[in-house]
């Protein structure tokens, strides 16, 4: 971390802008500067304009209390004494502090510390503070809120505020406080200062794996400690071993691979098995799904068959229809006629006695023409019978209309006679033209039983011919398959004759060895082995501890001589230290002697003496030193020099005396150590020799470890021993491996025989699945031969009644599906021309009646 720039403007004494630029001439190239100045010059407003900038925070307030004693601009506003804003100059509407510094990431960053008063004025309220981090290198602004802002500083710089205010900055009084913490905070802030973190870092890293280093290398040393390394023969046996156990693994492997196959053979055969049985199950489910779906199969036969016959059935429903409302039509017209006539009987009577009433009035006139005087009198009658008259005649213009409408209702009448007649005619055209379907339409349920029938005869004989093709590809499958079955069972009877012929031969070859006799062997070869293998190690450890008691012996004896030497040296400089002692105790006594002579009370005595005078001290009248001083000086340096010279001589000789007596103790406990180290190796050598004694004795092994070609001996017997031990191993294996090949070869009889035992149920199976197929193609054809007669029958129950369809006699043994639904149609055809023709005529006699009642109004109208 580096400072690079403080900028800042009206904080306390500093008015205005100001700025120290560290990073730039004339104080880049300074090097150590100072800035002075009197009091209250600024000096510690810089301090705290840096503070302010990095922390938020200032030097100068710290243990402050926090009572508001900081009267604001505001009369109402006070601030507390610890509270930072207080640094706002008087009569200032703004203030800021910003620092430019270079972070320990090496980058270059600026924070700026802004302080504003409310609307500008000086007299408003002062607001909270701002802080604003910058990086100068990309302009990026870092952290949102003023703490984020503040963790952001601390993040580059490093340093909390405590730690730089201990460090990089020292205020007023702050040196003694950096001096006074403890070691610990020193170190961590010098640390962080010089960048040194790391290699306290690797110190520590360094001496826990040094730690790590030595624990492991103790358990190591440990364990080869509780290790006794493996010798030559061992070493050789093991290999041996691990030879013959990869060799053995191998076989094994082989013979698992053979076993392998001959599983996966098996449980091809046991699938194969299973997946026969699922067809076979499959099959028989497809067959009953078939015969229960028969009766279905019928009636959708049915529905296909009648499909041809949907468009007549919807003519002859329309049809239907359409007569059924030309007979409402029809009914509503005879309606209505009646009722034209009943009006055209009533207006007819109306109109007679109206014309008799009109005679009767005439009379009348003509009998009262003589009476004319009377006229007047008769005027109202005569009146009267005017209104009469006039009714009379538009009764009379009634009548006439309704006459009028029955001629138009008779027409009318007259033309659906008409047309009723032509369409019974029609019909009876196409009836005789058609006359040859008078025997099929006469019978036709019968005649349509019949076609029914026969298709299905054909279906059931298209069905027989495809059952008998299956039932032939099947028989071929199945041929096929029996073939497959006979040759496995021959496969699996040739493997079981080849397992009892392997089986028996490793019996026999397993009874031709002594398995007794190898395991007697073996436990003899054991025992010897045991016997002998301990003592290789054993002569060569005599060997070690030989060479280690010679070894310790001359260390014995070197500890001793430096003990004596050291014990002489000791005792002539303790016996030559009294002496000196005294010598130096005497020349310091002289040496006090001359300084007391030459001390200043002494001196003033001194010059007193006058020469006859006797000396107030020693009384003599003689005074050699009176006037002798620079020689009294002189005798007193030199008496002084030697006292020193004899006493640093005497602490000379007692450190030299401590020295050598700690010498000494130290050859004294070397060589106690030596000597019980001597101790166990001889006990040692004892509880060896001991271990010795009990050697085999059949052996014949010299009582003496040391003696030269022991080892070599041990090491051609136990050579010879593990030749046996091996030819007997070799000899096991192979009896084990006849073993286990026995009991593989038994394995292999049995699942030969199990094999062959699955192959013949196959076989089994294959042919009572042919029988069965060979059953279903008989079924199949003689289902087919029934068909075929029975369709037989129908062609000739058939052929009479469809003559009269064109080339019947050819069509229906070709297209019997075709043909049936011609004849429908044309049945259907000849039903509606019955009865339309039975509708013409039975509206034509409806509309008789009602033509004759017609003619008879229209006459009388």
């Amino acid at each position: 971390m580096r400072i690079l720039a403080i900028r800042g403007r009206n904080l306390a004494s500093l008015a205005g802008d100001f700025a120290v630029e560290l990073a730039a001439p004339p104080l880049a190239q300074a090097g150590l500067f100072a800035i002075t100045g009197p009091t209250g010059a600024g000096k510690s407003t810089l301090l705290d304009a840096l503070c302010l900038a990095l922390y938020d925070e200032m030097p100068r307030l710290a243990g402050a209390p926090k009572v508001a004693v900081v009267p604001g601009a505001d009369a109402d506003e006070r601030l507390n004494a610890d509270d930072v804003r207080g640094i706002l100059r008087r009569g200032c509407t703004e203030a800021c502090a910003e620092v430019d510094f270079l972070g320990h990431d090496r980058r270059r960053y600026r924070a700026r510390w802004e302080l504003r008063r409310a609307r500008g004025k000086a007299d408003g309220r002062t607001q909270n503070q701002t802080l604003v981090l910058t990086d100068l290198d990309t302009q990026q602004r870092l952290g949102g809120t003023k703490t984020e802002t503040l963790a952001e500083i601390r993040a580059r710089l490093g340093l909390s505020f405590e730690q730089f205010r201990r460090s990089a900055l020292l205020a007023q009084g702050d040196f003694a406080s950096f001096l006074r913490a403890r070691a610990q905070e020193r170190a961590e802030l010098l640390e962080r200062i010089t960048g040194t973190q790391l290699y306290g870092e690797l110190s520590i890293a360094a001496h826990r794996r040094a730690r790590d280093e030595e624990d492991a290398l103790r358990e190591l040393e440990q364990g080869l400690a509780a290790l006794e390394p493996l010798d030559e023969s061992a070493r050789a046996e093991l290999l041996a071993g691990h030879a013959r156990q990869a060799e053995a693994l191998a076989v094994l492997e082989a013979r698992h691979l053979a076993l392998r196959r001959l599983a996966d053979w098996q449980t091809r055969s046991r699938t194969l098995a299973i997946e026969l049985a699922e067809a076979d199950r499959a099959l028989q489910q497809a067959r009953a799904a078939v015969d229960a779906a028969g009766p279905r199969q019928q009636v959708w036969q049915g529905i296909r068959a009648a499909q041809p016959l949907r468009p007549v059935v919807e003519a002859v429903e329309r049809t239907r229809t359409a007569a059924e409302a030309a007979s409402q039509q029809l009914a509503g017209a005879c309606q209505a006629l009646a009722d034209a006539d009943a009006g055209l009987r009533q207006a007819q009577a109306e109109a007679q006695a109206a014309g008799e009433r009109h005679a009767a009035a005439e009379g009348a006139r003509l009998q009262a023409a003589p009476q004319l005087a009377r006229a007047h009198a008769l005027d109202a009658r005569l009146a009267d019978a005017t209104l009469h008259r006039d009714t009379a005649v538009r009764l009379a213009t009634g009548a006439t209309q309704a006459a009028e409408d029955a001629q138009q209702t008779l027409a009318g009448l007259q033309q659906q006679i008409g047309r009723s007649e032509a369409a019974q005619a029609e019909a009876e055209g196409w009836l005789a033209a058609h006359a040859g379907l008078d025997a099929l339409a006469g019978q036709w349920p019968r005649w349509d039983a019949a076609f029914r029938q026969l298709l299905d005869r054909l279906r059931e004989h298209e069905d027989a011919r495809r059952l008998q093709a299956q039932a032939a590809h099947e028989q071929t499958t199945a041929a096929a398959a029996l073939a497959d079955a006979e040759q496995l069972r021959e496969q699996a009877r040739a493997a079981r004759l080849q397992a009892e012929a392997e089986a028996g031969r490793l019996a026999a070859a397993l009874a031709a060895i002594d398995a007794d006799g190898l395991a007697a062997r073996r436990r003899a070869l054991a025992v010897r082995r045991e016997a002998l293998q301990p003592l290789p190690a054993m002569v060569e450890r005599a060997g070690v501890l030989a060479a280690q008691a010679q070894a310790l012996a001359a260390r014995i004896d070197d500890w001793r001589t430096r003990e004596q030497q050291l014990g002489s040296a000791l005792d002539a400089a303790e016996a030559a230290l009294p002496a000196l002692r005294a010598r130096a105790e005497e020349a310091e006594l002289a040496a006090r002697r001359a300084a007391l002579a030459a001390a200043a009370d002494v001196g003033h005595l001194r010059a007193q003496l006058e020469d006859g005078a006797p000396c107030p001290v020693c009384g003599s009248g003689e005074h050699p030193w009176a006037r002798a001083l620079p020689a009294l000086d002189r005798l007193c340096g030199e008496t002084r020099r030697h006292a020193d010279s004899l006493r640093e001589q005497c602490e000379a000789a007692v450190a030299s005396a401590s020295m050598r007596q700690l010498q000494r103790t130290e050859a004294r406990t070397r060589l106690a150590e030596a000597q019980a180290e001597a101790g166990r190796l001889a006990a040692d050598r004892a509880d060896l020799q001991a271990r010795w004694q009990q050697r085999p004795a059949g052996e014949n092994l010299p009582g003496d470890l040391l003696q030269p070609g022991l080892a070599d001996a041990l090491a051609s017997r136990l050579a010879a021993l593990k030749v046996d031990v091996d030819a007997l191993e070799a000899q096991e294996a192979e009896a084990r491996r006849l073993a286990q090949t026995a009991r593989q070869a038994q394995q292999a009889l049995t699942e030969a025989r199990a094999a062959q035992e699955t192959a013949e149920a196959g076989l089994t199976r294959c042919r009572g699945e042919t029988e069965r197929i060979e059953r279903l193609g008989a079924d199949a054809q003689a289902a087919g031969e029934r068909a075929a007669c029975a369709a037989e029958a129908l062609y000739a129950e058939l052929a009479a009644p469809c003559s009269g369809l064109p080339a019947a006699a050819a069509r229906l043994p070709q297209a019997p599906a075709a043909l049936h639904a011609e004849a429908a149609a044309a049945v259907a055809q000849w039903q509606d021309a019955e009865q339309r023709r039975a509708a013409a005529v039975a509206g034509g006699a409806a509309l008789a009646p009602r033509r004759a009642a017609a003619e008879v109004e229209a006459a009388r109208a």
